[in-house]
């Protein structure tokens, strides 16, 4: 049976089996002949009409509906599945997925599968790119230029013309790309994006007189390659500001040498110091890491990501690729708390979201002060515990952003972690402590990696095997 999707690019169409949707052509697509619109729609097309018009509406949705590929090669399924898995926002390869089926050299037969997909969008072929990023492979009647709108809509910013400007960075020796990244979950937040088939870190920065720039960094060599788009040319200005926000998003001036040599001089955890482990992922700004800590608080990273990714959209600064940047403070100053809170969905945080950037839009806030080591940390963590909404959780969460490792920051989740991955030592706060104490100023930072050393299978054999998933992937 088949059935017309009205959205706002026009009609899409569907047809379904008792199993699942069979096929789904693109507006202005007719691969085969159309059966026409009959029959009452399952459940399953209802919901997937909803999803999709959200979906075009610039809403982040995964299309978890089932889906009928009997017809399909056994190939072909196993591709469809594996290509499904990638989420919205996110890349992969030919070659990644390849890979993933365990056939390393049929990069070009995944290509193949993926040009003969019956259903876009549910099976996301557009996120499949080529192993430079280049886009490639797209047969929906649009091509290529289909797959980068619909790579845009969703913020992946997609390779594509020339570049402003191309930047080096010089990186220190214990610097790990992958292993900063993943140092928590931002990377997974809008205007954050990571895709690891690719090596690439993009996120959207603004600029002086309103502007906003598209920003992807990827690993070459000891320097890190920065590829930046704007609308109009760099100022020296802008160049620098361009460096020096990529230096505080990975920590580039974070020092860990001294913190690695004790490790090695203790003969403890050597697997931190060999895996460049110790630097956290920051925001291009700290009212950026504030205002997302805040919102995380008691909340599922589902309605995190879905919070940061409207108030991105809707009130951040437009830049290339699809891409915003997050809205500064005063922007997010000018809403009333009931829009903020209808709108955003971030509940009883939004009289502390206004308060907070208000109190940031009108200089209340020592940034340089905060970024600046020579600050004690006991300073910042007072003056965060004073901001609205802000508990020990939240100020452990920005400290560990701004490398302040010297408490442990315990809250419901580390304390649950340890007990799983540590179920015969004692798990009160006081034995904890005790446990971390040895490490002073990096106890924090210890522990941290301890519980989330599972998050990187190249980290070795750990007993963090037990624990849970990432947040970000249990949602």
């Amino acid at each position: 049976m088949g059935h017309a999707i009205e959205t706002d690019w026009g009609a899409f169409r569907v047809e379904w089996s008792n199993r699942g949707l069979t096929r789904l052509d693109f507006p202005g697509e007719g691969r085969v002949p159309w059966n026409g619109d009959g029959g009452k729609r399952p459940a399953f097309v209802r919901r997937f009409a909803e999803a999709l018009r959200r979906y075009i509406d610039g809403e982040l949705v995964e299309f978890d509906v089932p889906v009928d590929l009997s017809r399909a090669s056994e190939f072909a399924r196993a591709v469809y599945e594996a290509s499904r898995r990638v989420p919205y926002g996110r890349l992969s390869t030919y070659g990644a997925i390849a890979r993933e089926l365990g056939r390393p050299e049929a990069a070009r037969a995944v290509g193949a599968a993926l040009g003969q997909n019956p259903v876009g969008l549910v099976v996301p072929c557009h996120r499949i790119v080529g192993s430079s990023g280049e886009l490639v492979g797209f047969s929906a009647t649009e091509g290529v230029g289909l797959k980068r709108r619909l790579l845009e809509l969703e913020g992946a910013f997609p390779a594509g013309g020339t570049p402003a400007a191309r930047l080096a960075l010089r990186v220190p020796a214990d610097f790990h790309f992958e292993h900063t990244v993943t140092s928590h979950g931002w990377f997974d937040l809008a205007p954050f994006g990571y895709h690891r088939s690719l090596g690439s870190l993009h996120f959207a920065q603004e600029l002086a007189q309103g502007r906003a720039a598209s920003v992807r960094v990827r690993t070459a060599g000891r320097r890190l390659a920065v590829e930046v788009h704007s609308a109009g040319a760099l100022s020296r200005a802008d160049r620098r500001a361009v460096k020096k926000t990529a230096s505080r998003v990975l920590g580039l001036d974070r020092e860990l040498a001294p913190f690695h040599a004790e490790l090695r001089r203790r003969g403890t955890r050597s697997w931190i110091p060999a895996g460049g482990f110790g630097r956290f992922l920051a925001a291009p700004t700290a009212w950026e890491d504030l205002a997302k800590t805040l919102l995380s608080t008691n909340a599922s990273w589902s309605l995190l990501r879905s919070a940061v990714a409207r108030l991105v959209k809707r009130l951040g600064t437009p830049a290339p690729g699809g891409l915003s940047a997050f809205p500064g403070p005063e922007r997010i100053a000018r809403m009333s708390e009931r829009f903020l809170r209808s709108e955003f969905h971030v509940g009883y945080r939004a009289p502390y979201l206004h308060e907070l950037a208000r109190r940031a839009s009108e200089g209340q806030i020592d940034w340089e002060r905060w970024e600046d080591p020579a600050t004690p940390a006991e300073e910042i963590r007072a003056e965060i515990l004073g901001l609205p909404g802000f508990g020990e959780y939240a100020a452990a969460n920005v400290l560990r952003i701004l490398g302040r490792f010297d408490r442990l920051g315990l809250d419901s989740w580390l304390r649950g972690e340890y007990r799983r991955l540590f179920p015969r030592r004692d798990p009160s706060d006081a034995a904890i402590a005790r446990a971390y104490e040895g490490f002073g100023e990096h106890r924090g930072l210890v522990l941290w990696l301890d519980l989330t050393r599972r998050w990187h299978p190249d980290a070795g054999d750990s007993a963090g095997a037990r624990g849970e998933r990432p947040p970000w992937e249990n949602d």
